[in-house]
């Protein structure tokens, strides 16, 4: 009897799989910023390895408590922190991930995550952003972007971030027409407002890609589990 336990479980857990779809994480390089080997409680105003630098915004790579407010990294030794001020409103760094875009279906997703915090003397002026693919203008920030809350924990304070986008086929066709290739993740910060000193962090950067079933292997799957529960009767 618990054989025959066993097998429906492993039968409905697959079946929920089929259904549900699978996930799988594309794979990104220098995601927790450690390949730079900056110095102890030091940092350097480079864009990371591996990553592209888009806007005249900072981009630190900060080791330890050299930035104020920051104690150190969320993991591993150091961090990416983006920098705006009264001169420089976007601070933004991207990467091509493995997943290509023809790879997509409508209705899969993507899902972002990063760890984030920020210096005490963020006031607000600014706000975060996560991308896929964007298009090179700082203020392009559309269906494809995100603004994620960084200030709803204390300064100082690593907190996981995510956002998860659907695909749709309107950005199937963009990503066709202008020729993406790879899926990119881009992460940092546009300024809104006058003040100076905008200043947040990142840390440990991932995407996952969650794909729907195909029609057939959700059917197949689902057949399968009603013959076991007809020949369990």
């Amino acid at each position: 009897m618990r054989l025959k336990h066993t097998r429906i479980a492993t039968t409905l857990a697959a079946t929920l799989a089929l259904v549900t779809g699978y996930a799988s994480a594309a794979v990104l390089v220098n995601t927790g910023f450690e390949t730079d080997g900056i110095a102890a409680n030091d940092f350097a105003n480079i864009t990371p390895t591996s990553w592209t630098g888009y806007g005249p915004g900072g981009k630190y790579v900060g080791d330890g408590n050299v930035f104020a407010g920051i104690s150190g990294a969320n993991s591993g030794d150091q961090y990416f922190l983006a920098y705006v001020s009264s001169t420089f409103t976007v601070s933004q760094i991207r990467q091509d991930s493995t997943l290509l875009w023809s790879n997509m279906t409508v209705g899969d997703s993507l899902t972002i995550s990063a760890y984030t915090t920020y210096r005490s003397d963020t006031n607000g002026a600014a706000n975060t952003y996560f991308w896929l693919n964007d298009t090179d203008a700082a203020d392009n920030l559309g269906l494809n972007s995100a603004a994620i809350n960084v200030t709803d924990v204390a300064a100082g304070a690593w907190t996981l971030r995510t956002w998860t986008y659907t695909i749709t086929q309107p950005i199937l066709d963009t990503a066709i027409s202008d020729g993406w290739g790879a899926v990119e993740v881009g992460l940092g910060i546009v300024k809104t407002a006058a003040a100076d000193d905008q200043q947040v962090a990142f840390d440990d950067v991932s995407l996952v890609h969650t794909a729907i079933p195909e029609p057939s292997a959700a059917l197949l799957g689902g057949l399968g589990m009603l013959c076991l529960l007809r020949r369990r009767r």
